[in-house]
């Protein structure tokens, strides 16, 4: 099991050319968010797994009462950083990157 997401950390993903702060905090293999820097209530759920020396995050966001979600498959390219892709309800879809600036 890796630990991926310390609770100090401060996450920053982008998607659509756009970036947004996240607050991540991880419990064993589960991890659970929320955006620190939009108006917005979205909360993220996911789970990290490792095998055969690769570790792969896979995460849902859901905006309460409104519908949205979004889902997210990545993988752990350097300490840190996650690449992957992700499709929304709204039609939305495209590469991501999580990273944490300063561990």
């Amino acid at each position: 099991m890796s630990i991926i997401f310390q609770p100090q950390d401060t996450w920053v993903i982008t998607r659509l050319s756009k970036s947004y702060t996240l607050c991540l905090t991880q419990t064993g293999n589960e991890w659970f968010g929320r955006y620190t820097d939009a108006n917005n209530a979205s909360q993220f759920s996911g789970t990290v797994v490792t095998g055969r020396g690769i570790t792969l995050v896979n995460f849902l966001q859901t905006t309460p009462k409104n519908d949205y979600y979004a889902v997210h498959a990545g993988k752990l390219v350097r300490p840190h950083r996650i690449k992957g892709h992700w499709y929304d309800t709204a039609g939305n879809a495209g590469a991501f990157t999580l990273e944490c600036p300063s561990p």
